[in-house]
């Protein structure tokens, strides 16, 4: 399924929705072992992951890094704590 097509049937969006996101949409590329989102930002940005694999994680109160979700291609993400805070 690529990105337009998940973006209709997972998030119902229209046409209108789409043109406008073509619109504002700048493909970019992460390196390995590379941050999409670092702590205390505020999330701006979605990413829908193309090719290779991310994971989502947390530090917990020792500074161990807790894996919460590993996101493969076609997969949708954003850190959508970061984005509702910034909207409170």
């Amino acid at each position: 399924m690529d990105f337009k097509d998940r973006l209709i049937e997972h998030y119902g969006f229209t046409g209108k929705d789409w043109n406008e996101t073509v619109r504002r949409y700048r493909p970019e590329s992460l390196q390995a072992r590379s941050l999409f989102l670092e702590k205390g930002q505020i999330a701006t940005r979605i990413a829908y992951l193309r090719s290779g694999m991310m994971r989502s994680f947390f530090y917990d109160d020792r500074a161990n890094e807790i894996t919460t979700h590993f996101f493969k291609k076609g997969s949708v993400m954003i850190s959508m704590k970061s984005f509702n805070d910034q909207v409170s």
